[in-house]
């Protein structure tokens, strides 16, 4: 750790919050503040960019492969993560249609030319997100989750960019994504990482933006 992270994070919880308020922050941000001081540890996250102070040690932070065990809790933060955003489709046949992926992990990403990562701490399934192959020359992101109480951390930008690099390793050259007009964090994440909105559409009734990058 540099002198500048341990002075940042050592800031007593008063100096911190005058800390963060001096930021340059530009026209057009806002600038939410967290309020999980606890000792050295502050969080920030600026919407429209993306900064993050955490209150995790990113080194405690296990980013692997998706393994059968994981699949309880992978749906369990599927859902959390859709009803947290109100982007919950409460309809059985529907979910039925939109979750099928989701109960064959192994055979939908990882076996065909794509991948799925959870993010652990502590043994415990706390982020996940995915890379489908669309086409020789294309991947799309899916299943981008974080759990509510580690979000903010930088957890999701550290699913993100793994994917990123992964979708390079398999050779491909663009990247596809779509997420409800809700997710608005979620938006400001992917624009933060090179992906344009190339178009809306609905399903099921919810609106939805479609984002593409090349790599």
């Amino acid at each position: 750790m540099n002198e500048k992270t341990k002075s940042e994070n050592n800031l007593h919880p008063l100096t911190a919050d005058m800390w963060l308020h001096s930021l340059p922050i530009k026209s057009g941000w806002s600038l939410h503040l967290h309020p999980v001081f606890s000792g050295r540890h502050i969080s920030a996250y600026i919407i429209g960019n993306f900064l993050s102070l955490s209150a995790i040690n990113m080194e405690n932070i296990k980013l692997r492969q998706f393994e059968e065990k994981d699949k309880k809790a992978t749906y369990n933060l599927h859902l959390e993560g859709l009803k947290q955003t109100e982007s919950f489709i409460d309809d059985p046949k529907a979910r039925e249609q939109l979750d099928q992926d989701l109960k064959r992990i192994r055979e939908e990403y990882i076996d065909s030319d794509g991948e799925f990562f959870v993010a652990i701490i502590d043994d415990k399934v706390v982020g996940m997100g995915a890379l489908r192959k669309v086409d020789d020359a294309s991947a799309e992101i899916k299943r981008m989750r974080v759990k509510p109480d580690f979000q903010g951390k930088g957890i999701g930008a550290l699913i993100l960019d793994r994917l990123i690099e992964k979708a390079k390793e398999l050779g491909y050259k663009k990247l596809l994504l779509d997420t409800s007009i809700k997710q608005i964090v979620a938006q400001r994440l992917y624009e933060s990482r090179g992906f344009k909105e190339c178009k809306r559409g609905e399903i099921y009734g919810q609106e939805t933006i479609y984002y593409q990058r090349d790599i």
